[in-house]
């Protein structure tokens, strides 16, 4: 699985490497754009929806794990290694 990070709003670039990798495998639906506030949670040690949690930096962050624990329940191996983990 392929997540575009980094992307550019409205940048025909961005749309482009989405269809540039959509050949070698699943590009997930949600894009991580360049903020500034990612770069700025890092010098508090912690993430940009730990910082503000209503800025657009958390909402995609939260969007892209919604999507990915969607595909992680839906995957009968992901129970296995749940159930193993609580041994």
């Amino acid at each position: 699985m392929f997540v575009v990070s980094r992307a550019t709003q409205r940048a025909r670039i961005t749309a482009k490497a989405a269809i540039v990798l959509s050949p070698y495998g699943t590009v997930a639906p949600v894009m991580i754009h360049a903020r500034v506030d990612f770069a700025t949670s890092m010098t508090d040690g912690c993430t940009a929806g730990e910082i503000d949690p209503a800025s657009c930096s958390g909402a995609e962050i939260a969007a892209l794990w919604r999507y990915l624990h969607t595909l992680l329940i839906e995957d009968d191996r992901y129970g296995e290694i749940q159930s193993h983990a609580a041994e």
